[in-house]
């Protein structure tokens, strides 16, 4: 008995880490498969040992003990508590929120709903059937917002097949709730619902779910889809909503009206001069073979003028914030502020091979008005922009760079851009090149690409290379406003 129990004690120990062990490893990695055999074998062994410990203990009572036995057994327990304790932190750490399976798992019983869609066909039910029966389950907000698109396939019969969805709203007591919806009827008969998720979305009424609705119950789905049932036999139709949105094309746009489908709406026939329609709109898509169609409610036109204004205010916002000269991607116009209020802008007004010609326009109140300052800043060139910057309300630099970006030419101005004068370093007083000058076998005059000057205490420094990509070239100074340039050096 006296071996049995010195036996079943350690190797009771030895069990009962490798449990530990093996639950720690589910909780913070998950694979129940994987895991659970091991720590099923490790308790099992446990509980043996256990019961063998306790039975060969018991038989030793009234014995005395030995002092090393007593160590030992106090050793034993020090070990047991020290890994019960070592392991129980690492498992109350995987139940963390984001540090372990166990954490996700928790969340998930804590968030995740199964709901039976009971109203699973679209032609009967829409998706006030969907919203009904979560609405049984959850007692959902009075006022529902979407957030991304709220999406609903159904087949030839209007059976519903899929549902993806993300709603939130304001319940009575002044909590947002929200509801990420997913339901695939090959997979379940019941939808997913996860709560309480985060959503960045706020109560606007671009994201209102309610318009929806209305397009559904004004819009006869199944009349849709006469004359293609043989394109969708097999297939499944899509309904999705994604609440306000804009559409620059009528093709397969139509307005929704109380009086139903309006086929080319003197709304949707605004857009043959531009502009956009915008509005709370559904889109129904029946094949990859047939386009998509729109149903918009109530839309409103804006005018391209009106589209052109709107942008450019908002460039000039960006503009007035940026540190720098700061150029338009669209059109390529290049603005420079130096205040709130006075500023400067090459506006494109022609465009051909890659290079672009402007003219120089200014501001003095912000961009609300813009008046022609040049009409040829840049000399009769043709180029692309480089860099636009004014040091004070009269001097300042415009770069223009060629499309292959292998030269540039600067152009200074002393008059507010009125006019210009194009700088030119003089090359042959350059007594210095770069380093990797003569591997390349470069000459000073190869040194044509002028960059952007950088000024400071009233001294403009230049540096020219080979190219726009180039880093090592020649430094000028000038300390007269650009009118002079002297070489001081090189950067390798």
């Amino acid at each position: 008995m006296k071996t049995i129990c010195r036996f079943s004690g350690k190797c009771m120990l030895l069990f009962y880490i490798s449990g530990l062990y093996q639950l720690w490893q589910l909780c913070q990695y998950g694979g129940v498969r994987r895991r659970l055999p091991g720590l099923v074998v490790s308790a099992a062994a446990f509980l043996l040992c256990l019961i063998l410990w306790l039975l060969s203990r018991r038989s030793r009572l009234g014995r005395e003990a030995g002092r090393g036995k007593r160590i030992a057994l106090l050793l034993e327990l020090l070990i047991f508590a020290g890994a019960t304790l070592f392991f129980g932190i690492k498992i109350v750490y995987a139940a963390t929120p984001y540090n372990g399976a166990l954490s996700w798992k928790l969340d998930e019983w804590r968030r995740k709903r199964e709901v039976a869609l009971a109203h699973d066909n679209f032609y009967e039910n829409g998706a006030e059937g969907i919203l009904e029966d979560l609405d049984a389950a959850f007692d959902l907000p009075e006022t529902l917002y979407v957030t991304n698109t709220f999406r609903i396939a159904y087949d030839a019969e209007g059976t519903i097949r899929i549902v993806e969805a993300f709603l939130y709203g304001e319940n009575n007591e002044g909590e947002k709730k929200t509801y990420l919806i997913s339901y695939d009827a090959e997979k379940s008969g019941k939808m997913t619902v996860w709560l309480d998720g985060n959503v960045s979305g706020g109560y606007e009424e671009e994201n209102l779910l309610e318009p929806m609705l209305t397009i559904l119950d004004l819009v006869d789905w199944e009349r849709q889809l006469d004359g293609w049932s043989a394109l969708i036999s097999e297939e499944v139709c899509e309904i999705s909503y994604s609440g306000y949105r804009s559409f620059t094309s009528k093709a397969g746009l139509y307005e929704v009206s109380e009086n139903g489908i309006e086929l080319d709406s003197d709304a949707v026939s605004q857009l043959d001069a531009g502009g956009e329609l915008c509005g709370y709109a559904v889109t129904l898509d029946i094949s990859e073979d047939i386009p998509s169609l729109h149903f918009i409610l109530e839309p409103e036109y804006v005018s391209q003028s009106e589209l052109n204004a709107e942008r450019e205010e908002e460039q000039t916002a960006e503009a007035i914030d940026a540190e720098s000269w700061y150029t338009d991607s669209a059109d390529g116009t290049m603005y420079y502020f130096l205040n709130e209020s006075r500023g400067w802008r090459l506006v494109v007004v022609d465009a051909a091979a890659g290079s672009r010609a402007y003219v120089l326009q200014g501001t003095d109140d912000g961009g609300a008005s813009w008046t022609d300052v040049s009409g040829d800043p840049f000399m009769g060139a043709a180029g692309v922009a480089e860099g636009l910057i004014f040091y004070d309300e009269n001097w300042g630099v415009a770069g223009l760079g060629s499309a292959s970006g292998s030269y540039s030419r600067l152009y200074v101005t002393w008059d507010g851009g009125e006019s210009f004068t194009q700088i030119e370093p003089d090359m042959d007083a350059v007594e210095e090149i770069p380093d990797t000058a003569v591997e390349y076998g470069y000459t000073a005059q190869d040194y044509d690409y002028l960059c952007m000057p950088e000024e400071e205490d009233g001294v403009l420094t230049l540096l020219t290379t080979t190219d726009q990509i180039e880093r090592a070239g020649i430094l000028f100074e000038s300390t007269d406003k650009g009118w002079t340039w002297t070489c001081v050096g090189v950067r390798n």
